[in-house]
């Protein structure tokens, strides 16, 4: 544990340790990028996975880990897509600044710059997450503040 973050999301790891009641459940705080890793390790013994990602912020999906996990051939997986997010920094992802590097990273393609508002960013993602799996569903969720 690295951070007082890190600390904190262990803490309430171990407090919701009695709703999993006798299982043998460890408390793991750790990237996306290693967890993604523990999940391929285990899909080779024929689990089916259900897998839900939330990140901080917009930048923390890198598009290499996101293709990792959508490799996953037995995997049901919701991402939460932060289009209000994007839409508002991509104005700041100018040619050479640190933006337009993160909108590469996240999105795997430059094909961003196209796109110049909410609908068009979420319409790119999903067409990069079409390349993985076959059925893709938008759940709108629609958040102020």
């Amino acid at each position: 544990i690295t951070n007082d973050l890190e600390v904190a999301l262990f803490d309430h790891l171990q407090k919701l340790k009695k709703y999993v009641g006798d299982i043998d459940y460890v408390p793991t705080v750790r990237t996306f990028s290693d967890t993604i890793k523990e999940i391929k390790s285990k899909e080779a013994w024929g689990k089916i996975f259900l897998v839900f990602v939330d990140p901080r912020g917009f930048s923390e999906l890198q598009w290499n880990d996101v293709k990792r996990l959508l490799s996953i051939k037995k995997a049901d997986i919701f991402i939460t897509f932060m289009s209000y997010s994007f839409a508002l920094n991509r104005p700041h992802a100018l040619p050479g600044t640190e933006h337009e590097k993160t909108f590469d990273s996240v999105f795997g393609t430059s094909e961003w710059r196209k796109c110049s508002n909410q609908p068009e960013l979420l319409e790119l993602y999903l067409k990069q997450i079409q390349i993985f799996k076959e059925f893709v569903e938008v759940i709108p969720i629609f958040r102020t503040g």
